[in-house]
């Protein structure tokens, strides 16, 4: 009886390798600690596409993502004492200069400490829904949806159909029940996806003087490290509440129509603007 059992273990295996495809559907699967992958961020109803690559280096506390080939870089250090520090590296304008490379800093503190950011969902609360097509083919899919009031999120993640999963593809779709429309969108492709430990030296602030960051609070942290409105669910939810204190605080005529494309609308553009 044992050796049946191991003679169908094996098989199993055998069949997995071979045709490229889990045997534990009910099992998401777990990224490793430390990665580099490159990809593509897609906001299609606000016609924008940012090129990113990203190292993480969740043993020792480090990542950073890129944008634009490098000219925009978000450094996260949970490293750094006492409650980590966040950098943004990237071009900055005033009235007395143009594009100048600068650094922002903002500092962690102990009811908010800085975290680092992966790139990569964390998909313990996803189904498995089915084998779909992909950019690279067929992919496994694994869902997860939560509603709150009438705004319906639901966000799904492609991975490869090896036995050590890749991810490919992932996006998030909101619908407003109440008004019966999409109301917000974004897309993840992923590129080189290589699960090893990034040279220590990327994280590193290297020829080049830190400054405070303009703005407070969580307008900053968003500001330091955008990729965490699109990756984190509670993410774009909190876009959302600083738009409607801006409107609170700047009254506008669209904030109470019926009509609530103009809203969405300017709401993309308040999300741009933060970043």
């Amino acid at each position: 009886m044992a050796m049946a059992a191991l003679f169908y273990a094996i098989c199993l295996c055998f069949l997995s390798v071979a045709f490229g495809k889990s045997v534990v559907e009910n099992s998401p699967p777990t990224w490793s600690n430390f990665y580099t992958v490159s990809g593509v961020l897609s906001l299609p109803y606000a016609e924008i596409v940012e090129s990113f690559q990203a190292w993480f280096d969740g043993k020792n506390g480090r990542s950073r993502i890129d944008y634009y080939g490098g000219l925009d870089s978000t450094i996260q250090r949970a490293d750094v004492k006492p409650y980590g520090t966040n950098y943004r590296i990237c071009p900055e304008t005033t009235e007395t200069q143009l594009n100048v490379r600068s650094c922002f800093q903002v500092n962690g503190t102990k009811d908010a400490p800085v975290a680092i950011q992966t790139v990569l969902p964390d998909l313990s609360k996803f189904k498995f829904v089915g084998y779909k097509e992909c950019r690279t083919g067929n992919c496994s899919a694994w869902m997860y949806s939560n509603t709150e009031q009438h705004k319906e999120n639901t966000y799904t993640m492609y991975t490869s159909l090896t036995v050590q999963a890749d991810p490919v593809h992932y996006e998030m779709l909101g619908y407003d029940t109440l008004l019966g429309s999409h109301y917000d969108k974004y897309e993840v492709d992923y590129i080189d996806y290589a699960p090893q430990m990034p040279p220590p030296d990327v994280f590193d602030i290297i020829d080049i003087t830190c400054k405070g960051f303009p703005g407070p609070g969580i307008m900053s942290s968003l500001i330091a490290n955008p990729m965490q409105e699109f990756i984190e669910p509670r993410g774009q939810e909190t876009v959302h509440e600083l738009f409607e204190h801006f409107l609170i605080k700047h009254p506008k005529k669209y904030a109470n129509m019926v009509d609530r494309k103009e809203h969405n609308e300017r709401r993309d553009i308040f999300r741009q603007n933060l970043r």
